[in-house]
């Protein structure tokens, strides 16, 4: 057995070889796979926060005993593309050769989510057939709510269940017969994971979440190429962590699973360092924070933003992917907004009193009016997100809650339609109460999808239909940057991004025409009336945005026709 006293001293150069690859967070490519064109989207890779953080704490835990090589797919595919645009087919070889050509004693394979359950499977058997001898380490969303299925269904060696640092390097120490006395020290407890014996799946556990979060290190972005990401990223934008759990109970929400039922924050010290260290070492301009809810803690987020705004970063913005609303106050909202935010995400999630109370949200939808005003009235662009299709839901709730967001008018919305996550509140009411369908798969659980409760009020392809619709009235033909001259240069180039990854989406190309249209260029906005014309020729876009053009009372559309009538008829006819 190796001794390990001070891992950060030990200066073995012949380490043990671990390699940790994040497989592909976009949708697996399947046959006769059909694709939702309202609701399709980019595939936008950013740096893996998660491989940064374990590549960080294997590195200074595990010391020189361990050689550490980490592998985004994602961003690596992001890179060797000329325009930035991944195809999901061609990451099938991508992950099949990485994983062939590298040289390792141990593979990590890391998943955000469980519908990435198909790329952790291909990553799983590549290593197996090209590397039989080495033991296979599966971590993220999938091993985490799906333990044992993914156990089975992969074969991999070991599942890591939730938090992953403490678990991985206990399970490499195990791998290695290594005693790390500094380490163990430290982090006493061995985490929850399964392993095979003798044939049978076993789990160990001991609580292993990290109370004193300031121990983890910054990610390792050292190793993940991020200077190459970042010099051609036009934002020059990473992840930022600075807590981790969530003390509400909502009963549809699955990340406790993952980080606990409290909330443990990075003292304001530890993230202004990080930010401190990301802006000078990396020339990072901008960091999005995917914190649950980084503002419980009223006097730490007030100092952090405090801080950011003293030291006057030249060029730094900052957003965030949401609040809990209801904990927000003014104060704080104003030092946002000095500190240079450029865009928030308020969930809302329902839109009546009843609902807030059935789903255990409890948010006061009079405070959540309160807190949009304050946004709008510093033009932060507001991005509101809703959930639609709770088993206890009636179609009058849902309408309700689509009224609640029409009557903010926010720049974007996201409608999500409500997944059964196994483990939750809502998973159990489900069963109890006769709700879930005994069919739904691993390939179900996925909010884009439209299946899985039985029994209810309201049908999944009326829920298609309000999604979609809501999709392109909030976020393309009635976005409220139309209606502000001084917001159309930025509405443009951020619709303009999206021309490569969305060549079928008609009405994309019916709002930039519009847009260029009020902004003077009529050559251009022709260019892109025409491109939508071009695009209603074929029937799955006409079938998918054919309603759109009955919506006469919407400006972009009057002028669509207005400008376009009589070849939009012949294309039609």
């Amino acid at each position: 057995m190796t001794m390990i006293t001070d891992a950060n001293n030990n200066k073995n150069k012949n380490g043990h070889k671990v390699f940790l690859i994040k497989v592909p967070q976009c949708s697996f490519p399947l046959p006769n796979q059909n694709k939702d064109l309202t609701t399709a989207g980019r595939f936008n890779p950013m740096p893996s926060l998660a491989l940064g953080y374990l590549g960080g704490f294997l590195r200074k835990y595990g010391g020189d005993y361990l050689d550490i090589t980490l592998q985004d797919i994602n961003v690596d595919a992001y890179l060797d593309s000329p325009n930035g645009e991944v195809k999901n087919s061609s990451l099938l070889d991508r992950v099949d050769r990485e994983i062939r050509n590298a040289d390792y004693d141990v593979i990590g394979i890391s998943c955000a989510f469980v519908n990435n359950h198909r790329w952790v499977k291909l990553a799983v058997e590549s290593a197996k057939r090209y590397h039989p001898d080495k033991p296979i380490i599966i971590g993220g969303g999938y091993p985490t709510l799906f333990p044992e299925t993914a156990m089975r269904e992969t074969g991999a060696s070991y599942g890591v269940v939730g938090e992953g640092e403490v678990v991985l390097l206990k399970i490499l120490n195990n791998i290695f017969s290594v005693e790390n006395l500094q380490f163990d020290g430290l982090f006493p407890g061995s985490g929850e994971y399964l392993y095979w014996k003798l044939g049978e799946l076993k789990r160990a556990y001991s609580s292993s979440l990290i109370t004193d979060i300031d121990l983890i290190p910054f990610p390792a972005w050292d190793l993940l190429n991020v200077h190459g990401f970042l010099s051609k990223d036009t934002i020059k934008s990473l992840y930022c962590l600075t807590s981790r759990g969530c003390p509400f109970k909502c009963i549809y929400c699955s990340t406790f699973m993952a980080w606990g039922r409290s909330i443990r924050d990075r003292s304001a010290e530890n993230v202004l360092a990080e930010i401190d260290w990301t802006y000078k070492h990396f020339g990072l301009r901008h960091l999005h924070f995917v914190d649950d809810n980084m503002i419980m803690d009223r006097e730490r987020i007030n100092k952090i933003l405090q801080c950011i705004i003293d030291r006057n970063y030249n060029g730094f913005s900052w957003s965030a992917s949401a609040f809990a609303i209801k904990t927000l106050k003014e104060d704080t909202v104003d030092l946002m907004v000095k500190s240079k935010m450029t865009r928030i995400t308020l969930p809302v999630e329902v839109g009546t009193a009843e609902m807030q109370k059935k789903v255990k949200k409890d948010l006061d939808l009079k405070k959540a009016e309160e807190v949009y005003r304050w946004f709008d009235r510093h033009e932060i662009p507001i991005r509101i997100t809703v959930m639609i299709g709770f088993p206890m839901e009636t179609m009058e709730e849902i309408n309700a809650t689509i009224d609640f967001v029409k009557r903010l008018g926010p720049h974007e919305a996201h409608v999500n339609i409500v997944t059964p996550w196994p483990g939750t509140e809502l998973y159990d009411y489900a069963i109890k109460n006769n709700k879930l369908d005994s069919e739904i798969s691993l390939d179900d659980l996925d909010h884009h999808k439209d299946v899985g409760f039985v029994n209810v009020e309201w049908s999944y392809a009326g829920l298609k239909k309000i999604r979609g619709d809501m999709n392109l009235f909030f976020n393309f033909l009635c976005n409220r940057d139309l209606l502000s001259p001084k917001n159309h240069k930025r509405l443009l180039k951020k619709w303009q991004s999206f021309e490569f990854g969305l060549p079928k989406h008609a009405v994309l190309f019916v709002s930039l025409g519009y847009l260029t249209s009020l902004m003077g260029d009529k050559s251009k906005s022709d260019e892109y009336y025409e491109k939508a014309v071009d695009l209603f020729k074929m029937q799955t876009v006409r079938d998918t945005y054919i309603d759109c053009l009955k919506w006469d009372d919407v400006p972009a559309i009057q002028n669509f026709k207005s400008i376009m009538g009589s070849a939009l008829s012949q294309t039609l006819n």
